[in-house]
């Protein structure tokens, strides 16, 4: 193991930690250093990915679907992970229901939204979630 192995899976597992105990500020900060690592770490990329993902699910959480939806598009352009997918639709849908939005960012969202679930594997852990999302009345 070398010593940028290890940075991930410290980083990691203090994230965890942090979030089990509901210290939420101390999990942002290891998804944080993971999401954007120093130059000189080595690239993880499904660690970096989880990571961007667990950053918009506390987004999502905090009410900021258009970060959310930022930051699941980014891990999805790291590693393509299927919790990224979901994240990345709740995101879209609760941002639809934002007051102002038009009526283009909206269908487009929604169309997002589709995509995103139709690209949870069938065999994934995520994929029961993901049928129920899609039968959400705004993806009917």
């Amino acid at each position: 193991m070398t010593r940028y192995d290890y940075f991930w899976d410290v980083a990691n597992g203090l994230a965890e930690d942090r979030a089990l105990r509901g210290d939420m500020q101390g999990a942002e900060h290891y998804w944080t250093m993971m999401a954007y690592p120093d130059p000189r770490i080595k690239r993880w990329p499904p660690k970096r990915a989880l990571a961007l993902a667990s950053l918009a699910a506390r987004r999502l959480e905090q009410s900021n679907p258009q970060e959310a939806y930022r930051l699941a598009s980014e891990s999805l352009g790291v590693w393509k992970l299927d919790i990224a997918f979901e994240i990345r639709a709740k995101a879209a849908l609760q941002w639809v229901q934002s007051p102002g939005i038009d009526t283009g960012e909206k269908t487009r969202l929604i169309e997002s939204a589709r995509r995103d679930l139709a690209n949870i594997a069938p065999f994934s852990d995520r994929r029961a979630q993901a049928d129920v999302l899609l039968k959400d009345p705004l993806l009917e």
